[in-house]
């Protein structure tokens, strides 16, 4: 079953570039100018990468650094102490303004949008399975089923299921049949879902409840909002980076399928848009290729070689490199410039 790994760069067409998002967000909430730039000095003293994800964990951190501690332990209080930012109620306005504006940026509920989403992704998947046997013989058809993993939060992927009637698990199932609330279950993904989603970094679809309960709506909510009785508490859309590092689902899970999958016999794996710069995941793939030395990986990016060169220096030899982009149709436009 071969697999398609997307990062931010596979839904230019419909949802903002993330290397502009702190930027964009300062724009549109000026009054919050200073403590994003205190986050991101305090993280540059550190040599940590800034962007959104490290910027929202250091603010999730500060507003309680208790918590913080006990869930990544000692080596976060240095970082969280060493910024000038106000704690707990003062960055609550800040990280809720923040959580709003991702949502609005990629929960997308335009039902103009959902024909050339369809549109989109049955040309994107038409494109990638010619690239993936154009190279290698033994390739299968990425709809069968249909295997992403994607470090993106939209619910592009999940509007495109819903719209062409395909049954799409993403590891959140019913906590009983019929209900409204959702837990992680990774059991389920055997079961002849036309599309399995791994979404690695979180979900704008996905909200916590007062009484700890997990809600998958259509529509968008915000913290405060009443569903059922129950108060919305949380967007549950970004994992914190600390909670990649520890034995915490639904990541650790996330990552052991990811390594299962990538280390199956005759795997090939397609990627689209991602920079690695998580570095858990480049563990994955690194890990993976060294204990299985027939995957095959295909990389689509603007500048694969520096991709390849920084990030897979041991397997440069093992890497195709597609030089390119996803065109706002869904199609692909690319040149081939590395071959093993």
């Amino acid at each position: 079953m071969a697999i398609l790994f997307l990062g931010a760069g596979a839904h230019t067409a419909f949802c903002p570039d993330n290397k502009n998002l702190l930027t964009s967000f300062v724009t549109v909430n000026p009054e919050f100018k200073y403590e994003i730039a205190n986050a991101e000095q305090a993280l540059t003293d550190y040599n940590i990468r800034i962007d959104l994800e490290t910027v929202y964990t250091l603010l999730k951190a500060r507003s309680d650094v208790n918590q913080a501690i006990k869930q990544a332990g000692p080596w976060l209080a240095g970082l969280v102490k060493r910024t000038d930012l106000p704690e707990q109620a003062n960055l609550q306005n800040l990280l809720n303004a923040l959580e709003s504006y991702l949502i609005d940026q990629f929960f997308i509920e335009d039902r103009s949008l959902f024909k050339p989403i369809v549109e989109f992704y049955r040309k994107f998947i038409t494109e990638l399975d010619k690239l993936g046997k154009q190279y290698f013989s033994e390739f299968q058809q990425l709809t069968n089923p249909l295997l992403i993993f994607t470090t993106n939060y939209d619910n592009i992927i999940e509007t495109y299921a819903r719209e062409t009637k395909r049954s799409c698990y993403d590891g959140y199932a019913p906590q009983t049949a019929g209900s409204p609330y959702y837990v992680f279950n990774e059991t389920e993904l055997e079961r002849g879902y036309e599309i399995l989603l791994f979404k690695l970094h979180g979900s704008v679809t996905l909200y916590k409840l007062k009484t700890d309960e997990i809600i998958k709506p259509h529509s968008k909510l915000r913290k405060g909002s009443d569903f059922l009785g129950a108060q919305v508490v949380e967007n549950v859309m970004i994992f914190p980076v600390q909670e990649k590092s520890v034995s915490k689902d639904p990541y650790n899970t996330l990552d052991k399928v990811l390594r299962q999958r990538l280390r199956a016999e005759g795997q090939v794996c397609i990627v689209v848009g991602h920079a690695f710069n998580d570095e858990a995941i480049l563990s994955a793939f690194t890990d993976s290729m060294i204990r299985n030395p027939n995957l095959k990986v295909v990389l689509l990016s603007h500048n694969p070689d520096k991709i390849v060169k920084e990030k897979f220096p041991a397997f440069q030899n093992r890497i195709h490199k597609m030089r390119g982009e996803v065109k706002k149709d869904g199609g692909i436009e690319a040149e081939h410039i590395g071959l093993p």
